[in-house]
């Protein structure tokens, strides 16, 4: 959704919004309970092309989706007792799903488009609001320019976090070979950081 702040339009959604994820947003994979519905949705895609082959099919969409609910207990427990609930994006609204599944409130300067630039108004109006929530941290994109997250952070005197929405490995995370898990748990750790979740 999109709400009013400073005279133009921050990109918000807000865990207590059961809407609050635009239909458009293609990050469904960042729910990581409707991701293990796609999974099994493949599996049996997989299994309908070559027959032979469903209980390999099978046993991997179970085992990827035993990881998948794991990642989602370990979100769950670790976000539950975060002191500050405010996703502050310095980019698009990439985190919707995940914020709207485990209670956070996602802030963006723009909307699903990454190929956006926030207004000065836009920037402003983030300023204004994380002055007033009492932000402690920036996100910034992994494969983004850190530049947003830099003018917010100064204005506000926090610190600047990186966020993977799953989608673009960073290349040290190709050259390291990190799977999608791996990338999520540094997502845990850079919000249990910015949001004070000791």
């Amino acid at each position: 959704m999109e709400e009013k702040g400073g005279g133009e339009a921050l990109e918000k959604s807000k865990a207590h919004e059961p809407h609050a994820v635009p239909a458009r947003d293609p990050h469904i994979w960042l729910d990581f309970t409707l991701a293990q519905h796609v999974v099994q949705q493949i599996a049996q895609a997989l299994s309908e092309m070559d027959p032979s082959a469903r209980p390999l099919y099978e046993a991997n969409a179970a085992s990827y989706n035993a990881r998948l609910s794991e990642l989602d207990r370990k979100f769950k427990t670790t976000l539950a007792v975060c002191r500050h609930r405010v996703l502050l994006i310095a980019g698009h609204a990439a985190f919707g799903y995940l914020t709207r599944r485990y209670g956070l409130d996602q802030i963006a300067l723009y909307g699903l488009s990454p190929d956006a630039e926030p207004t000065a108004g836009q920037l402003m109006a983030a300023v204004k609001i994380a002055k007033e929530l009492g932000v402690m941290a920036i996100f910034v994109e992994a494969n983004a320019s850190p530049r947003l997250g830099r003018t917010l952070a100064r204005e506000i005197g926090a610190k600047i976090l990186v966020l993977n929405p799953g989608a673009s490995p960073t290349r040290k995370q190709l050259s390291s070979r990190a799977t999608f898990f791996d990338i999520m748990e540094e997502n845990l750790k850079a919000i249990r950081k910015g949001l004070g979740c000791e």
